[in-house]
């Protein structure tokens, strides 16, 4: 369920409307969107990808963190090029798992609704995802934890006006 209030400010697309009914008045009575604004996907980071190759094809692992639980992923359909880092998980109607690299940004500034790298403001997500990266390993924390004596390198999903957010901040202590 997504309230009209979090679509402020997105563009909508024709591609990112899967089904849509109308009233007598011609209405928008229900509306249900393609993934648009992200918020019932997993996030984490992963922290190791490992390829097996044969003759044929090549086959990737990734170990990841969501959340505080480390795993590992194989069989998965890789949207885009997967690197290290800050990723999206979605677990599609097929019955397949989804990934997909996150666009990462270094901050200058974060609180709980919004953050800056440069001059431009992105908006945090309420579910953020925050890690303190120390000796090749992730650890759980919370934004206030790490607001000082951190870098911050955060990773978003999607542009603001296309229902992004920042999704993970790993900090490192300065």
């Amino acid at each position: 369920l997504v309230y009209p209030s979090r679509l402020a400010g997105v563009t909508l697309d024709t591609k990112d409307v899967a089904y849509y009914t109308l009233d007598s008045a011609g209405e928008i009575t229900r509306l249900i969107l393609r993934g648009v604004t992200g918020d019932l996907d997993q996030y984490g980071v992963i922290t190791e990808i490992a390829k097996t190759e044969n003759d044929y094809a090549a086959s990737y692992t990734y170990t990841v963190d969501l959340g505080g639980v480390k795993s590992t992923l194989g069989n998965v359909r890789a949207s885009g090029i997967i690197t290290a880092g800050g990723f999206a998980k979605r677990e599609l109607l097929d019955g397949t798992t989804r990934i997909t690299s996150l666009k990462q940004i270094v901050l200058s500034s974060i609180n709980d609704t919004s953050a800056t790298a440069g001059n431009v403001t992105y908006p945090v997500s309420s579910g953020v995802m925050v890690y303190v990266a120390r000796s090749g390993e992730y650890y759980i924390s919370n934004l206030s934890a790490v607001k000082s004596g951190y870098r911050l390198t955060a990773y978003y999903d999607a542009p603001a006006r296309e229902g992004g957010r920042i999704r993970v901040v790993v900090a490192v202590k300065e």
